[in-house]
């Protein structure tokens, strides 16, 4: 359990930069694996992206809603119990008792947090738009699931998916749509590695950092066009998100239900041809016996 007390400051130095840790707790064991997953994962980012410029940056867990509110210092999204800023890069995260979530649900969204703080360090990094970072910080955490690639293809379906366009920026998005703007995120996102290759990532932050904007990186290292990377992308939605929406088990039972009702039909019939059959035997054999005994 995560009891949220009396503010605990620590410091340490990770591979992002020095990281100052403030938390509500008294719980060392709890603070030592927050402090052993930011040092590690901030190893394994800069492993798998490519190094980048370390800044020093701080990771505060409020106490209550109204810190929360007040250490963002500015906008916040409607569903968000995170949010990560820059100059200077600070993280801040509602408590588990406040968000209601699980100590490891914290640890998932302390990650896509602190991979935000990895691309904020990226020079031009205000050139990414929402759904890389998003889609990338889904990925890290591992946060997309089933329940995620149902939602996707029941929007292609209903034809509600947003545009790659509409999700540039997360200005527009509200809570009702918010979950489906994640899940797009992280399709997108992985369809770059689907088209591209496994070191598209790194490759397109290497680019960025010699000076490159994100569109002109991703160009540069894939060699397509833009509207050809944007085709692409919405080529890979339509295809790997198609028939996703089987995956839901209402929807499953539903288009299930008339083939159980056939197959149950058959096999009634099969049941009772075999019980006719089984009669049909029993009145030869009671008439071959009447006949010897005659």
């Amino acid at each position: 359990m995560f009891y949220i007390n009396v503010a605990f400051p620590v410091s340490f130095n990770t591979a992002l930069g020095r990281c100052r840790l403030i938390i509500f707790d008294d719980s060392t064991h709890d603070i030592k694996i927050l402090e052993e997953t930011i040092i590690s994962y901030s190893q394994l980012v800069n492993k798998k992206y490519g190094d980048i410029t370390p800044t020093p940056y701080t990771i505060h867990i409020t106490k209550d809603i109204q810190a929360f509110y007040k250490q963002a210092n500015g906008p916040v999204p409607e569903w968000g119990i995170a949010i990560t800023k820059k100059n200077p890069n600070r993280i801040i995260m509602q408590s588990p008792s406040v968000a209601r979530i699980s100590f490891n649900r914290l640890i998932q969204v302390l990650i896509h947090e602190l991979n935000h703080v990895y691309l904020n360090n990226v020079l031009n990094s205000r050139s990414f738009p929402s759904w890389f970072k998003e889609g990338m910080a889904m990925h890290e955490s591992k946060e997309f699931s089933i329940n995620h690639s149902v939602l996707i293809s029941l929007a292609r379906w209903n034809k509600t998916l947003f545009s790659i366009d509409e999700l540039k920026n997360f200005n527009q998005i509200n809570k009702n749509t918010s979950r489906l703007a994640y899940a797009e995120s992280f399709a997108m996102f992985s369809s770059l590695n689907y088209y591209y290759g496994d070191n598209i990532y790194k490759n397109i932050i290497t680019a960025m950092n010699q000076g490159d904007i994100f569109w002109e990186a991703l160009t540069h290292v894939t060699a397509d066009s833009k509207d050809d990377i944007k085709n692409n992308i919405n080529s890979f939605l339509n295809k790997k998100y198609n028939w996703m929406f089987l995956l839901n088990s209402y929807n499953l039972i539903f288009l299930l239900l008339p083939l159980i009702l056939i197959v149950g039909y058959l096999y009634k019939m099969y049941k009772n041809k075999k019980l006719l059959r089984k009669w049909e035997i029993e009145e030869l054999l009671e008439d071959l016996h009447n006949n010897e005994a005659n």
